[in-house]
């Protein structure tokens, strides 16, 4: 029973990952926080993070990383022309630091690049917002708010929703 309830407790914890990277390859779009960021971190952040910096670049701070860009243009931005080299001496990340990125990995990147390569803020360094509590919500959805936080809750789940994560 134990460990039905654990398998079932770690379904429900990895599902919405796992939905919002699959809706996300769906439906075109890229997050950095959630497809981007992750990549960055385990891939180079050991030798380009915030202390060390080789080549003078650190995969934490945007204007580091937009010198290796070109928005809009995967093909002519450096960064891209590092993780596809076929010369494995040039190729990033370097085979003796781990796993090479895997074709989805460098697919993201592309995709992201093409996209205009929006760098988010990490969620810690953003300004926080008051939310609108919604008071006006359908007869169906009142008595599901019980408190003003629930409505909180609500918004948030069909904005998700309605964005296909």
């Amino acid at each position: 029973m134990c460990i039905r309830l654990t398998i079932i407790a770690l379904a429900m914890i990895h599902s919405p990952i796992l939905l919002r990277s699959i809706t996300a390859k769906d439906n075109g779009s890229i997050d950095f926080s959630s497809d981007i960021r992750p990549i960055f971190k385990q891939h180079c952040a050991a030798c380009h993070g915030g202390v060390k910096q080789a080549a003078e670049l650190s995969f934490v701070y945007a204007e580091s990383v937009g010198k290796f860009l070109e928005p809009g243009n995967p093909d002519a931005s450096k960064l891209i022309q590092r993780i596809v080299d076929e010369d494995e001496d040039n190729r990033m990340p370097p085979a003796s630091h781990g796993r090479r990125l895997s074709k989805e990995e460098v697919e993201t990147i592309k995709r992201w690049v093409l996209s205009g390569a929006r760098w988010e803020s990490h969620w810690a360094y953003r300004i926080p917002r008051r939310s609108v509590i919604k008071t006006d919500l359908e007869p169906e959805l009142a008595n599901w708010c019980r408190e003003p936080m629930d409505s909180l809750v609500l918004a948030g789940q069909r904005e998700k929703s309605s964005r296909g994560r």
